[in-house]
């Protein structure tokens, strides 16, 4: 018993002195991270797109052989070819590919103010020989227009190995058919139906080159510049973005995809040339056009819309009084192959009129009639044919015109309308 009072106090004393149980922490309470977020970069704003110039104008120059010297008037020299490039420069004009010209017409980009686009009709090597490296020196980009059967056909024609050479060095190559034919008239095999020949010429024509040469077709260029509604539409229907006329006019944006107009240069034409460097000083505005061989309502037209005639210098002439009053210093007439003709307007009767003093040598002749009435740019055109075996009776009441000769070295050379 002793020894339990003895100890008994000594635990109380030891609880005492612990004290009480320590009671546990509470926890603290988390503590929230909020991440920063990364700096967002402000986007950019969408550019505005540039709007299109579609007054910008474009001058088509088609060439045919280059030769020293030149032994009729498609072909000239070198020389000529030459100082006809370097005007160009010096008038400030730039030459663009046809790729560059076509996005323009499509809206889908600018192209300079005065542009130029130079193509070669019908596949000579000399366009490879003489005219190319030409080219090279200016640095001008260019397209040729061949016909399938002339190519590596001998002769003056370009091979195909010459062809893809160009093609590598970034040339244009568009089609100008099978043949070489006149479209509208063809002297096609009496077997075959026109429709089914003239579907050759446009599409087989693209498909040989296509898969000749491994790249698109997407221009044709008619032969002597020949066509009808019927070859138009079926041109757009074998799938070609444009197909380019003869008639001396600017390649303007708003112009027909099936009927865009060049400046087909001869050695013995200058002024063509000259005329195709000039500008209109036009701005657009509104068109009274009938577009290539459909004469405008109201025209009364000699020769008519659709004739035939057996005269090669007849005398062209138009009433356009249905037009409106017309500006006679915006008048001007232009003759495929030839350009702008100096033709005289009578003010007063609204009647204008030329007569050829050389000869019309292609089979198929378009005349358009350009000025402006009432502030708005008005236009019509029409087509009429030439056939030496038709008599020349329906010409006998037109003024006395030059013998019907080869020899033009007697027959003052036309001057361009100033």
């Amino acid at each position: 018993m002793p020894i339990v009072k003895f100890l008994l106090p000594v635990i109380v004393l030891g609880l005492v002195a612990c004290g009480p149980a320590p009671k546990p922490e509470t926890p603290a309470a988390p503590v929230e991270v909020t991440a920063t977020p990364e700096p967002t970069a402000t986007p950019a704003p969408t550019p505005t797109p540039e709007p299109i110039n579609t007054s910008a104008e474009v001058s088509i120059l088609g060439y045919h052989r280059f030769e020293n010297p030149p032994r009729d008037s498609l072909a000239i020299s070198t020389q000529m070819f030459r100082e006809q490039m370097q005007a160009l420069k010096d008038a400030g004009i730039t030459v663009i590919p046809m790729a560059d010209y076509l996005a323009w017409r499509r809206g889908e980009k600018n192209i300079p103010a005065r542009s130029a686009v130079i193509t070669m009709d019908d596949g000579y090597v000399s366009c490879y020989t003489e005219a190319w490296p030409v080219l090279k020196e200016f640095g001008y980009p260019f397209t040729m227009y061949v016909y399938t059967n002339y190519i590596s056909a001998g002769g003056k024609s370009i091979t195909w190995e010459q062809l893809a050479e160009m093609r590598d060095a970034g040339v244009d190559i568009g089609s100008h058919s099978i043949s070489h034919d006149n479209m509208a008239r063809p002297k096609r095999a009496k077997d075959e139906p026109y429709d089914q020949w003239l579907w050759r010429e446009l599409k087989d024509s693209k498909e040989t080159l296509e898969s000749k040469l491994g790249i698109p077709i997407v221009t044709f260029a008619y032969p002597f510049g020949v066509h009808n509604e019927i070859v138009m539409q079926k041109g757009l229907e074998a799938g070609y973005e444009a197909l380019f006329t003869v008639s001396g006019q600017k390649g303007r944006h708003d112009a027909s995809p099936a009927s865009v107009g060049r400046f087909i240069i001869q050695s013995d034409k200058p002024f063509t040339f000259t005329n195709a460097l000039k500008t209109s000083g036009t701005t657009g505005g509104a068109v009274v056009q009938a577009g290539t061989g459909v004469v405008s309502p109201g025209i009364i037209t000699r020769p008519a819309q659709g004739e035939e005639i057996g005269n090669p210098f007849p005398r062209i002439e138009a009433d356009l009084s249905s037009l409106g009053k017309l500006d006679p210093k915006s008048v001007e007439m232009r003759i495929s192959g030839f350009g702008p003709v100096p033709a005289e307007f009578d003010e007063a009767t609204q009647q204008i009129r030329y007569t050829m003093h050389q000869r019309l040598r292609e089979p198929e002749v378009t005349v358009i009639v350009l000025g402006r009435a009432g502030g708005k740019r008005v236009q019509a055109s029409w087509a009429f044919r030439v056939n030496p075996a038709v008599a020349v009776a329906q010409e006998a009441a037109s003024p006395a015109t030059p013998a019907e000769t080869d020899d033009e070295s007697g027959i003052p050379e036309m001057i361009p309308a100033s």
